[in-house]
């Protein structure tokens, strides 16, 4: 029997509760850090419109990511996407490199692998819009670089991401399962920088 549980999102540590059946001072919500000596505003060009950083994993939804971009290219037709972080050897890196072929998006999209963090904080702030579309997440420290960097974000609807967006304020959560709704956020926050 365990002393205490230790949950890096307030949605987790509710989860615990419910599911292991404990007391609430039992589970202790101790969210991810961020260095924000490291990670902060800096007044760049911004030349990216939409920035992802992380692994190349299904999970993340980065297929629908790619539909969205397809979509705000009718709109801005020179749109800027970096896809920051992942590797070739990650699951789903070949499968978004024909995704990335079929809609057309080679000169739209551009891939890093792993930046080290004073190249990766000028990443951050050189974007317009972050996006996180995850089906799940613990709390992303990626989605706390991009806010310690002042860079809104279009994120899912889950777990640790409501720890850091506030709807409509730095921010806003999309239906993953509406990809409209999506394309439609990510366009008011484009739109508007």
């Amino acid at each position: 029997k365990a002393d205490a549980i230790i949950t890096v999102s307030s949605e987790g540590k509710q989860e615990a509760i419910k599911n292991f059946r404990v007391s609430e001072d039992k589970v202790h919500f101790i969210p991810t850090g961020v260095d924000v000596n490291v990670f902060k505003h800096k007044n760049l060009r911004k030349y990216i419109d939409v920035l992802y950083v992380g692994r190349f994993a299904v999970k993340k939804n980065l297929l629908l990511l790619l539909d969205v971009i397809y979509s705000l290219k009718k709109e801005f037709s020179n749109i800027s996407v970096y896809l920051v972080g992942g590797s070739k050897d990650d699951d789903d890196y070949n499968r978004i490199m024909e995704k990335i072929k079929i809609l057309n998006l080679e000169k739209n999209v551009k891939i890093l692998f792993s930046l080290q963090q004073d190249k990766l904080v000028n990443i951050y702030n050189r974007a317009k819009l972050f996006m996180l579309l995850s089906f799940e997440e613990g709390l992303p420290k990626v989605l706390l670089e991009a806010s310690a960097c002042g860079l809104p974000a279009v994120v899912s609807n889950n777990s640790g991401m409501k720890d850091v967006i506030a709807d409509g304020e730095n921010g806003f959560f999309a239906d993953i399962n509406n990809k409209d709704d999506v394309v439609k956020k990510a366009s008011k926050i484009l739109r508007n920088n």
